[in-house]
């Protein structure tokens, strides 16, 4: 009953704020199948509705984030979040707002905007591909060691590897990165008329960009404040015990 009670709570705070239901994109429930399917679908995509409904709460106010909130779920749960998440990323959010922009940059090929929107998406490509290095060697170096600290814990067993969450802490960038996507977005938001004669485009656009934005952030959250910490005591009780 109270995994279904959660269903419900994601089903309402979806339709108050339409925008969140990209979050669920990661889990392969698209707005179509949402609205038509409603609970089976959430259901079907085997979530687990109290962690997927807390996020959502995050995502629509993050400046609500407490750590404490997420600190109970186990962390292959958290990991399967984040692995999630960077799939998301890099094979579907990431070209849909890189094509919008591209879509834009022709649009004002031949006008006063031109260079604006040359320059915009000259950015937002090496952006782009500094994010995608970035998932690249967490998925190669921070998130499986993480899954061997949880297999090593469930054995009760030492962890041999020279490779430590200290390595980690000392080489992240994420605050680079949030700042670089911040820096683009704010320029998009001030170069945008925002009066209600908005073009489509550009109404698509900071939609993607706003949406992103505050996902890329809770991302950050959950893996700085909950995923790293809670490792990082599995880590000192297996070396500690070795």
């Amino acid at each position: 009953m109270e995994t279904e009670a959660h269903f419900d709570h994601i089903l309402q705070i979806i339709s108050d704020n339409s925008t969140l239901s990209t979050a669920l994109q990661r889990y392969g429930i698209t707005q179509l199948k949402l609205s038509s399917e409603q609970e089976n679908a959430l259901k079907e995509a085997g979530i687990n509705g109290h962690f997927v409904w807390e996020v959502l709460c995050t995502l629509e106010n993050p400046s609500s984030f407490n750590p404490k909130t997420f600190m109970a779920y186990p962390v292959p749960l958290i990991l399967e979040y984040l692995k999630k998440s960077h799939t998301y990323y890099t094979q579907k959010r990431l070209g849909e707002i890189e094509l919008n922009l591209a879509n834009l940059q022709k649009k004002y090929a031949y006008t006063e905007q031109a260079l604006y929107w040359e320059m915009v998406l000259l950015l937002f490509s090496s952006w782009k591909r500094h994010l995608q290095l970035h998932i690249e060697q967490e998925e190669r170096t921070l998130f499986p060691y993480i899954f061997k600290l949880v297999a090593a814990e469930i054995d009760q067993r030492p962890v041999d590897d020279a490779y430590t969450l200290d390595h980690f802490i000392q080489h992240h960038e994420d605050d680079q990165l949030e700042t670089g996507l911040k820096e683009i977005c704010q320029s998009i938001r001030k170069n945008t008329d925002s009066s209600s004669s908005l073009p489509l485009s550009h109404k698509v656009l900071l939609t993607q960009l706003d949406a992103f934005e505050r996902d890329l952030w809770v991302h950050g959250l959950i893996e700085d404040y909950v995923l790293v910490p809670k490792a990082q005591e599995i880590e000192r009780k297996l070396r500690f015990s070795a």
